[in-house]
């Protein structure tokens, strides 16, 4: 089924087709049939050795380890940091948290990219025409107070195809500003192919039309969405859309949303915690302050009201928040052994909604 997104975003719709284009001149989950390659592996500390080592990771014919050492990544000292995919069958992984070249820790924070005025803090595409080609990035904080760019988003902009993957996990998208687009935390784009989210935080984020995130499906794709948490993340247009989550499905795709809470984005009544757009968005355990758009294909256990976050602008969960022990086994995506801070999944008789699991044991006072 076809559908069209409301004509308030019908603009960067066209933006964003037009950047596909454009993208055409310029490891997590296995892709089925896949070929064996050999690994290279690069282990970078330094702004202009991550630029490089993602200029080049297309260009070698192996898969492509990229080891990112704890620290920050400033754009303006190294150049744009972006992964463009320039053959098929190819896995290139970039990981934060190495506190040298052989140990690594999980959790988002630790390894900052920051992007500039007319460079997101990461860009991902898996290449136009291209196949098996797959993206994996976990471990990373991305900033960025300055972006004056349109329709790219200010942290992240990420897009596959047919036949691609792209998995993202243990991610926070934080200080993502941008007065000319909207969704600034980041726009992702699935046209056709398999799109893996989870353990994603998207807090105090601005942008023109959305402060959050923009996740959109066409083609017969597949997204799988799991363990986000959004929030304080607002537009700053009265009466926008949404200002924490927008998902929207185009042309006969199929987008999963589980064990996540979009609450205490905008205030403004008019724009949504969570915006859904089209057909075949199946919400499961999802809690929200306000949503809006079509009606999901199902939605199971949905919570409203208070999370009980442990502060604005801070979606930790306090030890009387509902969202503990409160989430469902397996959700579409999987859960992930770790939370977006690194703490072992599952703590408790059940997992926890949201980014981050609690230890309640730990938050009473006892050890």
């Amino acid at each position: 089924m076809s559908t069209s997104k409301p004509s308030q975003l019908t603009p960067r719709r066209a933006a964003f087709i037009a950047r596909r284009a454009l993208a055409a001149c310029l490891p997590a989950l296995a892709l089925t049939g896949a070929p064996a390659h050999a690994l290279t592996t690069t282990c970078v500390a330094t702004s202009q050795e991550l630029h490089d080592a993602t200029l080049a990771a297309p260009g070698i014919n192996d898969n492509v380890l990229i080891k990112v050492l704890t620290g920050t990544y400033s754009a303006a000292t190294g150049g744009a940091f972006s992964i463009n995919q320039s053959h098929s069958a190819q896995i290139i992984t970039i990981s934060g948290g190495w506190s040298d070249c052989n140990t690594k820790s999980n959790g988002s924070q630790g390894t900052e990219l920051v992007g500039t005025a007319s460079l997101p803090a990461l860009y991902l595409n898996t290449g136009i025409s291209k196949t098996g080609n797959e993206i994996d990035v976990q471990d990373l904080t991305l900033h960025n107070t300055t972006y004056a760019g349109v329709g790219i988003g200010a942290c992240l902009r990420a897009y596959t195809a047919t036949n691609n993957q792209i998995a993202i996990e243990r991610m926070r998208l934080e200080q993502c500003n941008s007065a000319n687009t909207g969704a600034a935390a980041g726009i992702v784009g699935n046209d056709g192919g398999d799109l893996l989210m989870r353990d994603i935080v998207a807090v105090n984020n601005a942008g023109n039309s959305s402060g959050g995130l923009d996740v959109e499906t066409s083609q017969n794709g597949i997204t799988r969405l799991s363990h986000l948490s959004i929030t304080t993340s607002s537009a700053n247009n009265a009466g926008a859309l949404f200002g924490g989550l927008y998902v929207a499905n185009f042309n006969s795709a199929t987008t999963y949303l589980s064990n996540s809470v979009s609450w205490g984005n905008d205030s403004d009544p008019a724009t949504k915690d969570l915006y859904l757009g089209g057909a075949q968005i199946y919400l499961t355990r999802v809690h929200y302050g306000s949503k809006g758009g079509s009606v999901p294909a199902g939605d199971i256990m949905p919570g409203t009201g208070d999370p009980g976050f442990v502060a604005i602008g801070d979606p930790h969960l306090r030890s009387d928040s509902i969202l503990i022990d409160s989430g469902v086994a397996n959700p579409e995506g999987g859960s992930g052994s770790y939370d977006a801070d690194g703490a072992v999944r599952v703590q408790g008789p059940a997992v926890d909604v949201g980014a981050f699991e609690s230890d309640v044991i730990f938050e009473d006072g006892f050890e």
